[in-house]
């Protein structure tokens, strides 16, 4: 059955369009009202923000009331609240026990405010925002201003009166018997928390008395964990007192006694990051242990030594570096300890080195820090020529500079040798005649150098020996001999750092060259005394009639010497472990004695023809000489001489 659609009501359509327009309108006022409330509430709070959460007025602490910043009087009043509580301080308590941070403390202001300039910028805009102050209460119109380190200061001088200091268990001596000390449990104030909290007092204006934070200290040792450890490890008993020895050379007068009574105070375990429990002893037994006289007296001061040098690169005023002298605290601990568990009643002290710091005019700057090597030669007997000669040739050697990697020419340090530079005429042998030269005697500036730059551990790059044996120079093989152009003594500087000579002569007439510069850890070693070998005897004394001397008297030019070879090896030990080797080989001439001996001058007379045959009597010859003249000789095959 077909059944027809239905069509709906014209009037009934047309109420439920209106209807719906009419909701439509609603929803839509009511969206619009309900933003333009948001945005208003939104801008007031903005404005409200601004202000410090007020928009005419601002509380001042310590007051019963409020007072608006357009109140005339408004700087003046915060000012002088501000002022009283800098005067009479902030309550604070500690266990319960009120006390009072003063502004001022031991010297030092804790705190105070800064306020003038924001109270008047204030006053002239009316409201009570920093912006330029980030980190300051907006609704207040000061900054406090506290020294975190003297407030720190004052906090643990506070500690002292409130708590006793934390204790682990201990031993204690009692006439030879050791007793367990137990245990005793501290607290102490949480420094860092502290300091926080008044910031924010003083910035908030708080006036009640606040309790500052505390830190339950939690003991690390207990009597029982001390029991089981001694008897694990127990120290010597019959060993006290232990001595502390400032050298090894057992001088009574100069050590340190350490009583019983005095190592148990101080004799503590611990445990350290892996929780192990060690022997120790307290910091304050090596601060009293220090102050002893015997300690400070054998302590030093680091120099840094001055090094001044002229245009020429040659040092005029040098001072030398000394590094300082301390007592080693650590290797000291570490020392006591082990000598009191092994029975060792003898600790001989332990000293470390403080390096020397300085400018650009000390010796430091260069490298220069220590003495590295010395050479030594004797020129007793010289005469005064060669006395002169040598003397000038030590003002030349002492102050040059050498560079790392430079290499030493004495020749060129010494410079022209003549009279116009000062220098006076010494004996020396050309072949077989002597005649005097300019500069005799700086063969000992030469040998000298030579032994320094040995013990030094340097590599040497140029040397010679005298023609024959000199007196001067012993031991044999030692010496080195320099004559203008050629031969030349030289040495390398192969370290790190600059090396400076320091030359000088003693009152013994003993020459001293000293190289400073910085140790690399070389080790230099030869003989003292090298093998001696082939010796060669001297030939006869060759005898000259004078007519210059007095009958009979002698004088001798030269003394007899025998020819000899000398050698021996020069090892340098780097410290990388790789050694370096030099041989030096000396051959020494005989030398013939030379003597004089004078004779009476013959008057002319006539004679007969008998007497024309007979022979004059023989001159008496005497073996006796006279001490030696250093004269040298020009090697063989050469007819240079040596500034001997």
């Amino acid at each position: 059955m077909d059944v027809a659609p239905t069509t709906p009501s014209p009037q009934k359509s047309g109420a439920k369009e209106i209807t719906h327009t009419l909701w439509k309108q609603l929803i839509m006022r009511w969206a619009i009202w309900l933003g333009i409330s948001i945005v208003s509430v939104g801008i007031i709070w903005v404005v409200l923000w601004c202000m410090g959460g007020r928009a005419s007025v601002i509380e001042i602490p310590n007051q019963e009331r409020s007072i608006s910043i357009l109140d005339p009087n408004f700087s003046d009043t915060i000012k002088n609240i501000l002022e009283e509580r800098i005067k009479n301080g902030i309550f604070l308590s500690i266990k319960s026990q009120n006390i009072v941070l003063p502004a001022e403390w031991n010297g030092k202001i804790i705190f105070t405010y800064r306020i003038q300039d924001e109270v008047t910028r204030l006053q002239k805009e009316g409201i009570a925002h920093f912006p330029h102050l980030p980190k300051l209460d907006t609704r207040f119109p000061y900054q406090p201003i506290v020294d975190t380190e003297a407030l720190n200061e004052w906090l643990i001088a506070q500690e002292k009166d409130f708590f006793l200091p934390a204790r682990p268990a201990g031993l204690v001596w009692n006439n030879g018997n050791i007793r367990l000390r137990e245990e005793i449990p501290t607290q102490y104030l949480d420094k860092e928390k502290s300091i926080l909290l008044i910031t924010s007092m003083l910035r908030a204006a708080i006036t009640h008395a606040i309790p500052l934070p505390v830190i339950a200290d939690q003991v690390q040792i207990t009597a029982t964990e001390l029991k089981n450890f001694w008897e694990q490890n127990p120290g010597a008993r019959d060993i006290f007192p232990i001595t502390l020895r400032r050298n090894s050379d057992k001088d009574i007068n100069s050590s340190v006694k350490i009583s019983p009574e005095l190592w148990y105070e101080n004799i503590f375990v611990k445990k350290d990051e892996n929780n192990t429990i060690k022997w120790a002893l307290r910091e304050s037994f090596f601060e009293d242990l220090i102050q002893n006289p015997q300690i400070q007296e054998y302590e030093s001061e680091p120099v840094p030594g001055e090094l001044l040098i002229d245009e020429n690169g040659k040092a005029t005023r040098f001072t030398p570096t000394k590094d300082g002298i301390s007592f080693d605290i650590d290797a000291m601990h570490d020392a006591l300890i082990t000598a009191w568990l092994t029975g060792n009643n003898t600790v001989d002290i332990i000293w470390k080195k403080i390096p020397a710091q300085g400018d650009e005019n000390s010796a430091v700057q260069y490298g220069i820090r220590e003495l590295i090597g010395v050479g030594r030669s004797s020129y007793a007997g010289s005469p005064a020529n060669r006395r002169h000669n040598i003397a000038l040739g030590v003002a030349a050697v002492n102050g040059t500079m050498i560079p790392p990697g430079g290499e030493f020419s004495l020749l060129e340090v010494l410079g022209k040798i003549d009279g116009s530079t000062g220098y006076l005429p010494e004996l020396v042998i050309k072949g077989d005649h002597t005649v005097p030269e300019y500069g005799g005697g700086l063969c000992q500036i030469g040998t000298t150098a030579f032994r320094a730059a040995l013990n030094t551990g340097l590599p040497i790059t140029a040397r010679r020996n005298h023609s024959f044996v000199v007196r001067y120079y012993e031991p044999i093989g030692t010496d080195a001999t320099i004559y203008n152009p050629s031969p030349d003594f030289k040495f390398r500087n192969d370290t790190a750092h600059w090396i400076v000579f320091r030359a000088y002569s003693t009152k013994s007439s003993e020459l001293v060259f000293e190289l400073w510069g910085t140790r690399d850890g070389r080790e230099a070693t030869y003989p003292a005394v090298p093998r001696t070998f082939n010796r060669v005897p001297a030939p006869p004394t060759k005898v000259i009639p004078s007519s210059e001397l007095k009958p009979g008297e002698r004088r001798c030019t030269e003394t007899a010497r025998d020819g000899i070879d000398a050698s021996f090896d020069y090892i340098v030990k780097m410290s990388d472990g790789t050694e370096r080797k030099q041989t030096f080989f000396s051959r020494y001439r005989p030398w013939q004695a030379v003597c004089l001996i004078g004779m009476e001058k013959q008057k002319k007379e006539k004679v007969t023809q008998d007497e024309k045959g007979a022979e004059a009597p023989p001159i008496p010859l005497s073996s006796d000489l006279l001490a030696p003249t250093d004269i040298l000789i020009p090697p063989q095959g050469s007819s240079r001489p040596g500034l001997n």
